[in-house]
């Protein structure tokens, strides 16, 4: 008899064992720990993270965005504050597999959830994860983290 297949996480990319997930965002336990308390950070700590971390409202309007998300996507986060991320900053977002999905979120009591999207830079597309996170208000924390250093061919 085979072994089941090992589960890898979806933010480390590290194998978190075999079986099935403990959470259902298919992050592992050290990961998810990690990204829960993303919302408690100040916007000091959240600007030094190692990945995109945006927050928005839930009409879409940005509230927060980390200089590690204005570096893949080659924008200045003080000229994006304020601005609709879905029509103004990264319109490939505005579809109902990433847009819908987190309006459903922010309005919900769900935990994390995680996903796989690409977004479509001017230098290529870049195959990420993203990861939404509740706030204690009417945000959400969109945490993106590539999953390659470099646009898709």
């Amino acid at each position: 008899m085979n072994p089941p297949p090992a589960r890898v996480c979806h933010w480390c990319g590290k194998d978190s064992g075999f079986g099935t997930w403990p959470l259902p965002s298919h992050i592992c336990k050290s990961c998810y720990a990690e990204l829960l308390g993303v919302p408690a950070l100040t916007r000091e700590e959240i600007d030094t993270l190692p990945y995109g971390a945006i927050e928005l409202d839930a009409t879409g309007s940005i509230l927060s965005y980390n200089q590690a998300e204005g570096e893949l996507a080659g924008l200045d986060p003080a000229r994006v504050i304020g601005k609709n991320f879905f029509k103004q900053v990264a319109p490939c977002t505005d579809v109902k597999a990433f847009h819908g999905r987190l309006a459903e979120f922010i309005h919900s009591d769900a935990g994390p959830q995680s996903f796989a999207f690409i977004f479509q830079f001017p230098g290529g597309p870049v195959e990420v994860n993203i990861t939404f996170i509740s706030t204690d208000r009417e945000t959400a924390m969109v945490l993106v983290h590539t999953l390659g250093s470099k646009p898709m061919p």
